[in-house]
């Protein structure tokens, strides 16, 4: 099951230079059921800013959750609720999402 706003994936812009990224991302994060930015800098070896960005961009996509609780600084570090449960359903969700961005 899908818990994902369609709201969020109309209006979720993607860069040309990071849609390979981000495939790898979602599925790293649908995979460990974990969405870090620590997750995707160590598995992606991406610098933390950039891992950063694809768990801001995972979010918007309604593949992650938003941070809850904690201090704002360590916003970036803790772990966020994963809100796809298994491949098939993140390859539909990113399938909608790429082909939008590519009309």
């Amino acid at each position: 099951m899908i818990l994902v706003n369609s709201n969020k994936i109309k209006n979720f812009p993607l860069e040309d230079y990071l849609n390979n990224l981000l495939v790898e991302a979602a599925k790293l994060v649908v995979f460990h059921q974990k969405g870090s930015a620590s997750l995707l800098r160590s598995k992606l070896k991406i610098e933390f800013d950039k891992a950063c960005i694809l768990i801001n961009k995972l979010e918007s996509a309604g593949i992650v959750g938003p941070f809850e609780g904690g201090k704002p600084e360590k916003e970036w570090s803790k772990p966020r609720k994963v809100l796809v449960s298994n491949s098939d359903d993140l390859n539909s969700l990113l399938n909608g999402i790429l082909n939008k961005n590519n009309n």
